[in-house]
């Protein structure tokens, strides 16, 4: 059911992506809608980070349009362009397909550890992400016949042309053929890469002036922006950013330390595709108006401690008027954010992240759009409002602390149709606001298959919440792995009773707890798993932070169809998000 689900949304993207581009009632030659590809019933995060949404037709180079098949997850890799004499009759990029699996891809990323470096900050970071994301959606792109390498044939003039024209997203997917387009593609990241650091003895734009003045001067498609040790110029930081409207990248990343410079929307370029702040004031002039705030090609955006000082600033960058094809918003660490409310945005956002989230109390997600992936940490919610469309597949809920009223004024009382969700993450807190809630939530997770409880105490109402919780086996038929993160200290030692029933989990395969110190408290948890373990076998991983004495390990004494592993590759989904919150 959750596949299907997926393939009817991502058919409908593709759909709305070819209108886009070809125009109502014209027909996309290249639009398959009966195409399908081959997935895990696992949340589409690869596609949420816009890897798989389609470019509009704009111009990179002078006189040459691109042209785009809408076939959703290709991300533009296959892109038809005209034969012209600059490529030598050679049709560019023709339907390249993404159909290798994850296995292959890991082979061929695992081959290439000696990819070129030296590019701008910013952009080795964007490019690890796009690799991550085309991993997590099933592989890299392949092509038909000798196709590819009958583009590596040509002269570098040619190629580079052909590299122009295509989407900077389609060139890092063609990277990931083969150690030789990996090669060429780095090369070509690099040419057409500008890191600019100030302040700076003289013009801080002199070397990019320089650059417009070569024979055949190279477009700019990402742009990097840093402070050095001393602090910046607020003429130098805004001729920087009124510099690339000018020049027009697709991927801009600023980070500032220090005093916050402000980044406005209106002064930077109307291209972007990716947008990454750190440390820096977003706001509009006093004066700007709605055309001075339309991003038709913006599909990430990414803020870090990020100052957002009038909350309708916000709510106008992510709003359909403003960026039709957003997909992903990741906000972490913005301490003057009060309350995110996207239900304005448009129906392509399908990943919205809020970490660290320390003065939010509202979060309204709206029903326009089919959201896939919500992460929050933070202050608790007074109103979190999630799609009631059935679209969430990937969850993660942690709140810093409670309010004394949780058993009245508790908003995880509301929460919408959760039956196609597959991934769960709750800390000890909201999983407390779950239970509390007592509505019976639990029956929502019947497509669950990944279950993560994030505990920072392990007293006797924790217990309690997580035997509540898992306590009605028959809520969870999909439940595969269990991770249950516990507090690096001990916990109170008593025990609680734990009522018996003859149920087990008929999928649960993995269980693994990490920081685990064989207490009393943490024995008895797992006591209670083996007791539901499916018959069939069960794999627990503990991972202990220190020798613990022989004599305390004989206190477990694991039934024999549980058998223990060292499986250090086993992480749950979300350990990667949680990493970067932790550090």
């Amino acid at each position: 059911m959750v596949k299907r689900q997926r393939e009817e949304d991502d058919e409908e993207e593709e759909e709305a992506a070819a209108a886009h581009q070809f125009g109502d009632g014209v027909v996309d030659p290249n639009h398959d809608p009966e195409e399908r590809h081959d997935e895990e019933q696992q949340p589409a995060t690869g596609d949420t980070a816009g890897v798989g949404a389609q470019q509009s037709a704009t111009e990179h180079t002078s006189g040459v349009e691109e042209q785009q098949p809408a076939t959703g997850d290709t991300s533009g890799v296959g892109a038809q362009q005209p034969a012209t004499g600059q490529t030598s009759g050679v049709a560019a990029g023709e339907n390249i397909e993404r159909n290798e699996q994850l296995a292959s891809l890991e082979r061929l990323l695992d081959e290439d550890d000696d990819a070129a470096t030296g590019q701008p900050s910013g952009v080795n970071e964007y490019v690890a992400s796009l690799e991550q994301l085309v991993k997590e959606d099933g592989g890299a792109p392949t092509a038909k016949g000798d196709e590819i390498d009958r583009i590596l044939a040509l002269p570098e003039r040619p190629r580079r042309r052909i590299l122009d024209i295509l989407p900077i997203k389609s060139v890092i997917h063609m990277g990931l053929h083969s150690r030789a387009w990996k090669e060429l593609c780095n090369r070509y990241i690099k040419d057409v890469s500008v890191e600019v650091t100030i302040p700076s003895n003289g013009d801080p734009l002199l070397k990019l002036k320089e650059r417009e003045q070569q024979p055949e001067p190279r477009p700019i498609r990402f742009f990097s922006l840093l402070q050095g040790k001393s602090s910046i110029k607020t003429e130098d930081f805004n001729s920087c950013v009124k510099y690339t409207s000018k020049c027009s990248p697709e991927i801009i990343h600023v980070k500032q330390r220090g005093r916050f410079s402000s980044f406005r929307m209106e002064d930077t370029s109307r291209k972007l595709v990716h947008l990454s702040l750190f440390g820096v004031k977003l706001g509009t002039s006093r004066g700007a108006v709605n055309t001075d705030f339309f991003f038709p090609d913006l599909k990430e955006i990414h803020l870090q401690d990020v100052q957002i000082n009038i909350v309708h600033d916000l709510e106008r960058l992510v709003a359909a008027a403003a960026c039709p094809l957003l997909r992903v918003l990741d906000l972490r660490e913005c301490k003057t954010i009060i309350g995110i409310d996207v239900a304005g945005a448009g129906a392509h956002l399908v990943r919205l992240t809020v970490m660290d989230g320390d003065r939010v109390s509202n979060l309204i997600a709206g029903n326009r759009h089919r959201l896939r992936s919500l992460h929050y940490s933070g202050r608790y919610l007074n109103i979190l409002t999630l799609p009631a469309n059935g679209s969430l597949t990937d969850l993660y809920i942690s709140f810093e602390r409670l309010p004394t009223s949780i058993a009245l004024d508790n908003s995880l009382r509301h929460l919408p149709d959760l039956s196609n969700l597959t991934v769960l993450t709750l800390c000890d807190n909201s999983l407390r606001a779950v239970t509390e809630a007592n509505r019976g939530i639990q029956r929502n997770f019947r497509s669950l298959r990944e279950l993560q409880l994030l505990m920072s105490q392990l007293e006797q109402i924790n217990l309690a919440d997580i035997f509540a919780f898992l306590g009605n086996c028959r809520y969870y038929p999909q439940l595969e792995k269990l991770f249950v993160q516990l507090p690096k200290h001990s916990s109170n030692q008593s025990n609680i009773g734990v009522k018996e029933q003859q149920e087990h989990f008929e999928k649960l395969d993995v269980v693994k707890m990490t920081n685990f110190k064989y207490d009393r408290s943490e024995i008895q948890l797992l006591q209670f798993l083996f007791r539901r373990a499916n018959p069939r076998g069960l794999r627990l991983i503990l991972d202990c932070p220190k020798p613990v004495p022989e004599e305390r390990q004989q206190q477990l004494q694991p039934p024999p169809i549980v058998q223990r592993t060292d499986d250090s590759t086993v992480k749950s989904f979300h350990s990667q998000l949680f990493d970067e919150k932790t550090n």
